[in-house]
């Protein structure tokens, strides 16, 4: 494990030169396996706790 102290945008960067340097196919697995993170975050559109599976075939606002 490596420990460095940066700043956020020192970080950022680093991390966003990391992810560009990957073959397309290997940022796809990437993005895949960062997608239950994802869930964690809140969404505009707040979900309801249902036991339904429910198709919406018309967002319409």
């Amino acid at each position: 494990m490596e420990i460095s102290y940066t700043t956020k945008e020192e970080a950022n960067r680093m991390e966003e030169k990391r992810f560009l340097a990957l073959k397309p196919s290997e940022r796809l697995i990437e993005f895949l396996n960062e997608m239950p993170y994802f869930a964690q975050f809140p969404s505009k559109k707040p979900q309801e706790k249902e036991e339904n599976f429910i198709v919406i075939l018309n967002d319409e606002k």
